[in-house]
């Protein structure tokens, strides 16, 4: 006998499941509840189960909460949360909130930020494919980081000088506090959150102007400084074009031009 086909519910279906979490009326068919500080999500086994392991083990297996049917996940903030929870229902991440059009790049990098709060409930609750959403989004963010530092110039759009504490701040996340993703040995990612917010500075040379001191910054965090190095060398010797400063001085340059900076001495 033929195995049964895989059923995939399409995505009208799945934005539907979000009616469950915001019509009240729909409380009395909930059988299982998570809890964070005083926010409190009526949630169903059939749904959260069936999407998410740590649900299925926590809920069906031989502990405290498949008897009260209540998850306590008091280490996160209840907004993030309410992001991921929200994603098990409707199996995308739309509702991070994007900067607006105008964001300097500080709130840029705090949507970054953010995104790396979301991947870690992710892989804390085993949920792969939100993670690798959640890394698509900060791949695509950093393409309209760019145009937008090419709309205004760079000067204006890194003009808050807040950025560089941000940029310090997120490092430290995704390099410190989360875990190291190895595609082969963790095959649910396709890459981890630390790739993006790498591609992020490599492909952004006015970040390294002098005047941002953001090299000396980053030694606080060497695991992102040592990859960003290796990249910057790499992205050079394929032959990167010079970039110039508002007054015409060459920020970076491929190796061999005869002027450039030695992006090693840190």
């Amino acid at each position: 006998m033929d195995a049964p086909a895989t059923h995939v519910l399409p995505v009208r279906d799945l934005i539907g499941d979000a009616n469950l979490l915001d019509d009240p009326g729909f409380q009395a068919f909930s059988d299982c509840q998570v809890k964070c500080g005083d926010k409190v999500w009526y949630l169903h086994k059939n749904i959260v189960c069936v999407r998410s392991k740590f649900f299925r083990v926590a809920l069906m297996g031989d502990f405290e909460e498949s008897k009260t049917g209540i998850i306590e996940l008091n280490e996160f903030k209840a907004e993030d949360l309410d992001i991921v929870i929200r994603f098990i229902y409707t199996k995308n991440v739309a509702h991070i909130p994007d900067p607006t059009a105008r964001s300097t790049f500080t709130k840029f990098l705090e949507f970054h930020e953010l995104c790396l709060h979301i991947w870690a409930i992710g892989d804390y609750l085993n949920l792969g494919e939100m993670c690798r959403q959640v890394t698509c989004r900060m791949f695509n963010m950093n393409h309209l980081i760019r145009d937008r530092s090419k709309e205004v110039g760079a000067v204006e759009f890194l003009d808050d000088k807040v950025w560089v504490n941000k940029l310090v701040e997120v490092a430290k996340l995704a390099y410190i506090d989360l875990p190291s993703v190895d595609a082969q040995a963790t095959p649910r990612y396709d890459v981890g959150p630390q790739v993006p917010i790498r591609e992020l500075v490599v492909s952004s040379p006015a970040l390294f102007k002098d005047d941002y001191g953001l090299f000396d910054r980053l030694h606080v965090v060497p695991g992102f400084l040592v990859d960003t190095i290796k990249a910057l060398h790499d992205e050079r010797k394929k032959g990167w074009p010079r970039v110039l400063d508002a007054d015409g001085d060459v920020l970076l340059a491929p190796i061999g031009s005869g002027r450039h900076r030695r992006v090693g001495d840190v």
